[in-house]
C-alpha cells in the first residue's frame, strides 16, 4: 500500500488580511487628506487673489480720487462723533472724476466714502462695508408717472437713516480709521482740528478677514487743499495776468490793424497821366510815401508827409503804398 503525501497550499490568514486593508485605508485616506487640503488651498489662494484684487481697486480709485484732485475741488474729513453715520467720513466736493467707474460719469456733487454695518461672521463679530454715496445713485422718476422703485434688502445700494444710498466698494472689514501729518510735530494725529484747510499727508488704515495685520496707505494731499488761501491767491493772480495779456495783445492788434494809406500823396492821380493818345502823361505830382517820423523834404523826391507809427505798431496812417503816380514828363 503506497502513501501520497499532502501537499498544503500556502495562503492569507484572516489576521494577515484584516492588517492589510488597514494600512490600505490608512495610506488612501492620507492620500485623500492631502488632494482635499491641495483643493481647499487652491480655493483660498484664490479668494485672496479676488480680495487682494478688489482691494488694489478700491484703493486705486481713492488715490486718483484724492491725489488728482480738481483745482476748485475740496476735500473733508468728518470724526464719527459729528458724522451722520457715527463713522469716519471723507467727503469729496466739486470733483466729477471721483470714483468713476464704468461708463457714467459723476457730477459736481459731494462724494461720501464711509463705513456701514455689514455682515455678521461665524464668530460673532460685526463686519463692515467700505461703501460711496452720491447724490445721483437715489432713485430717479425718469418717465414722469411718479413712481420710483424703492431699494429692497436684497438690492445693489441700500437707504440710511438719511435718505443717502450706498454703494459697497468693499466688504468684510472690520476697521477703518485716518490720521494726519503735522508738519510743525513731525507726527501723526489722531484728529485734525483746523477746519480750513488739510494736511499734507493723509493715512488710511483698514483691517480685514483675510489679513492678520491692517494695511496702512499714505496719501499725498494737493496744494490746494493744504493751502487754500495761497492756491485762491494764485488762481486770481494767473487770472489776472492772463486778463492783461489779452488786453495787450487785443490793443497790438489794433494798433498794427490796415494800413490807412498814404498820407498827403494818393494814388488817385495818377489819372493825370494825361490822354495817352495826345502824348501827354500829365503832370501828377509825386506826393510822398508818407514821413518816416518827420524827416522832413526829400530833395527832389516830392513831399514824405506825415505817416505815423504810434505806439510800437499802430496805424501806418502815411506809411502806405507810394502816393501819386511821379511827374511822367521827367522821363
Amino acid at each position: 500500500m503506497k502513501l501520497f503525501p499532502i501537499q498544503v497550499r500556502g495562503g492569507f490568514s484572516l489576521f494577515e488580511i484584516v492588517i492589510a486593508m488597514a494600512i490600505l485605508g490608512l495610506i488612501s485616506g492620507s492620500v485623500l487628506a492631502i488632494i482635499w487640503q491641495a483643493g481647499d488651498s487652491a480655493a483660498e489662494i484664490r479668494d485672496l487673489d479676488q480680495r487682494d484684487e478688489e482691494v488694489g481697486r478700491f484703493l486705486t480709485l481713492l488715490r486718483e480720487t484724492v491725489e488728482n484732485l480738481p483745482p476748485d475741488g475740496t476735500l473733508a474729513i468728518t470724526p464719527s462723533e459729528e458724522s451722520v453715520s457715527g463713522y469716519h467720513e471723507l467727503t469729496i466736493g466739486n470733483s466729477p472724476t471721483a470714483f468713476t467707474f464704468g461708463e457714467i460719469v459723476a457730477g459736481a456733487e459731494e462724494s461720501v466714502i464711509a463705513l456701514r454695518p455689514g455682515e455678521v461672521s461665524e464668530m460673532g463679530e460685526q463686519l463692515f462695508d467700505l461703501a460711496l454715496s452720491r447724490a445721483d445713485f437715489a432713485p430717479k422718476d425718469e418717465t414722469g408717472s411718479g413712481m420710483v422703485f424703492r431699494v429692497g434688502e436684497g438690492d445693489l445700494m441700500q437707504a440710511d437713516e438719511d435718505g443717502r444710498y450706498w454703494l459697497t466698494l468693499v466688504s468684510g472689514v472690520r476697521a477703518a480709521s485716518w490720521r494726519y501729518w503735522d508738519d510743525d510735530q513731525r507726527e501723526w494725529l489722531d484728529e485734525w482740528t483746523d477746519e480750513e484747510s488739510m494736511p499734507p499727508l493723509l493715512e488710511f488704515s483698514f483691517a480685514d478677514t483675510y489679513q492678520a495685520f491692517p494695511k496702512r496707505i499714505v496719501f499725498q494731499v494737493p496744494e490746494q487743499a493744504v493751502n487754500p488761501d495761497a492756491a485762491e491767491a494764485a488762481t486770481t493772480t494767473a487770472a489776472t495776468s492772463q486778463t492783461t495779456t489779452s488786453q495787450s495783445s487785443s490793443g497790438g492788434g489794433s494798433g498794427r490793424g490796415g494800413r490807412d494809406g498814404g498820407g498827403d500823396g494818393e494814388r488817385g492821380d495818377r489819372g493825370d497821366r494825361g490822354d495817352r493818345g495826345g502824348g501827354e502823361r500829365g503832370d501828377g505830382q509825386k506826393g510822398g510815401k508818407g514821413s518816416k517820423g518827420g524827416s522832413g523834404e526829400r530833395p527832389g523826391g516830392g513831399d514824405r508827409s506825415g505817416g505815423q507809427r504810434p505806439g510800437g505798431g499802430g496805424d501806418r496812417s502815411g506809411g502806405g503804398a507810394p502816393s501819386g503816380g511821379g511827374s511822367g514828363g521827367g522821363k
